[in-house]
């Protein structure tokens, strides 16, 4: 399965977006599952955390795809508390939820 080349549906779309994050910034599994609309300072191409490990605010810079993917996908999916939620239940994604499908993708791509 690759994310990349079905974005048409929106689990898809998260999920790709939020690995593609991931990447981008190197941000903690938590810190990701917790980004808000408020944390986006999308013209300057960063996201602020106030709530960090270490109790000092912090901004990362993401790439102008990333960017771009991150805007459509607000505005697709009229998202307007947390960035990656549980489509089911309009929830922040735990950590656990994304282990989850780690494994899944693991088993599916034999890895």
């Amino acid at each position: 399965m690759c994310y990349e080349k079905d974005l048409t549906n929106k689990h898809n779309y998260r999920n790709y977006l939020f690995f593609k994050i991931l990447l981008d910034t190197g941000l903690r599994l938590s810190e990701a599952t917790n980004i808000t609309f408020n944390d986006l300072l999308l013209d300057e191409s960063l996201i602020h955390f106030k709530n960090t490990k270490t109790d000092v605010d912090r901004y990362v810079v993401i790439t102008k795809g990333t960017k771009d993917l991150l805007i459509k996908y607000i505005i697709v999916h009229n998202i307007k508390k947390y960035i990656f939620t549980d489509f089911e239940n309009d929830k922040p994604l735990t950590t656990s939820a994304v282990e989850s499908l780690v494994t899944r993708l693991k088993r599916k791509l034999n890895i």
